[in-house]
């Protein structure tokens, strides 16, 4: 199954003014997060599902994941993927979507880097920035999830995974 980590993008700073939930993009990380969306359009990439963490900024970059791709389903809202998302919650999911050759994964940090570096068996966390889609191959089957990383995309660039994002 492909597995594609999506930090959201940059979203407004936190502040007193606005609840965490609500904090959306920027207009700066819609525009950034646009281009990695058509350059993974162009990679004609296409998941079987969008999943997103029900928070505004998550659930705005699912949107923009979608509308880029030509996706024609609907964006799934998920609680397992708002801050918390962890290997047991993923887990959770993917068994939630079994058959499914990809899902894309719309959430937040330390989470998704976490998750990451754990499912590649890296000795730290994958660095995510916002905005950034970590696709990954993993098989869902097995007990203790592994996968491999096959590719970065960031600011609609594609990063060496051995570069710190």
């Amino acid at each position: 199954m492909k597995l594609y980590l999506i930090r959201h993008g940059a979203a407004v700073e936190r502040g007193e003014s606005i609840a965490e939930e609500h904090r959306y993009l920027t207009i700066r990380g819609r525009l950034s997060f646009r281009l990695t969306a058509k350059r993974m359009a162009k990679k004609e990439e296409m998941p079987d599902v969008i999943i997103s963490s029900p928070l505004a900024r998550a659930l705005q970059t699912a949107e923009i994941l979608s509308e880029a791709l030509g996706f024609e389903g609907e964006v799934v809202v998920a609680p397992e993927l708002a801050p918390g998302f962890d290997q047991n919650k993923l887990r959770r999911v993917l068994a939630s979507y079994k058959g499914k050759a990809a899902l894309a994964l719309v959430g937040h940090e330390p989470d998704l880097s976490d998750v990451a570096g754990a499912l590649l068996g890296l000795a730290q966390p994958l660095p995510m920035k916002k905005g950034m889609v970590a696709c990954l191959k993993v098989d869902p089957g097995q007990k203790i999830a592994k996968a491999s990383l096959k590719w970065l995309l960031f600011e609609g660039k594609k990063v060496n995974p051995s570069d710190k994002p």
